[in-house]
């Protein structure tokens, strides 16, 4: 069991069954979410238990299957470039969906 998933979406670095590459990532790869904890554990190796992108975009701590954690104010997140950041309960939705996606523009 672990606390860490990725956001799964047609404008996520993981859309489904299609290859993606570091170059999809045109919105930057230390702007984009890679990984994501979770408030509830899941089996790591489960791919049906990933977070889905409009499930992640409601916001830290705002769905018992988002994103969330036990730390106070919000949950850490792995970018594309393998960096940490931690991302707050205060973010903006618009700030956090542009976060999980991979190319919408937003540099």
């Amino acid at each position: 069991m672990c606390h860490y998933s990725v956001v799964v979406g047609d404008e996520t670095p993981f859309p489904g069954a299609d290859a993606t590459s570091f170059s999809d990532t045109t919105d930057g790869t230390s702007n984009t979410i890679l990984v994501i904890e979770r408030l509830l554990p899941v089996c790591w190796m489960d791919p049906n238990h990933e977070i889905p992108f409009d499930t992640a975009a409601k916001g830290v701590s705002r769905d018992w299957f988002g994103i969330g954690s036990a730390h106070i104010g919000g949950a850490n997140a792995v970018l594309v470039d393998g960096s940490i950041n931690f991302v707050s309960k205060t973010m903006s939705p618009e700030t956090l969906r542009a976060s999980l996606t991979k190319a919408a523009g937003n540099q």
